[in-house]
């Protein structure tokens, strides 16, 4: 079970287990009787709830990093309150990021030149060498949605 951003990411639904990740598909759905919205409302509940207790932000040169778990870093932009509110402290909400893999997620002001380049950097270090690798494509935020910067 995928959901399509239109943006070039997708988003992927797990269950956690003693040993890893269990990716939910379609036929689970059908099992449960449950829609993909509900599935997606309640995914990004329980990050949300998660993130609220763990996540951890540091400045890194121009840029800010952001810590959770090592899994779901990238999933983060999936978190309006976090975008709306939390990280406005850091960059106000002209925001640029990078999530060139699934435990990296970057942010900076989008006037940043330097943080532009830091986050470009960042970006194709990760994607040449990283493990599940994503995209090295800078994200900025618009209207509560995520756009490719161009």
């Amino acid at each position: 079970m995928l959901r399509n951003l239109n943006n070039g990411l997708l988003v992927a639904y797990v269950i956690e287990r003693e040993k890893g990740f269990r990716y939910i598909q379609s036929r689970d759905l059908d099992v449960s009787g449950i829609e993909e919205p509900e599935l997606h409302e309640c995914g990004v509940r329980n990050l949300a709830k998660f993130a609220r207790t763990n996540l951890r932000v540091e400045r890194c040169g121009a840029v800010f990093a952001t810590f959770l778990d090592g899994n779901f870093e990238a999933s983060l932009l999936l978190i309006d309150r976090l975008w709306d509110h939390e990280l406005t402290s850091f960059v106000g909400d002209r925001v640029t990021v990078t999530v060139p893999a699934r435990d990296v997620l970057a942010f900076c002001d989008a006037t940043s030149s330097e943080g532009l380049a830091q986050l470009r950097q960042i970006a194709r270090k990760t994607t040449e060498v990283g493990d599940h690798s994503l995209t090295p494509v800078l994200y900025r935020r618009h209207q509560r949605k995520w756009a490719p910067l161009i």
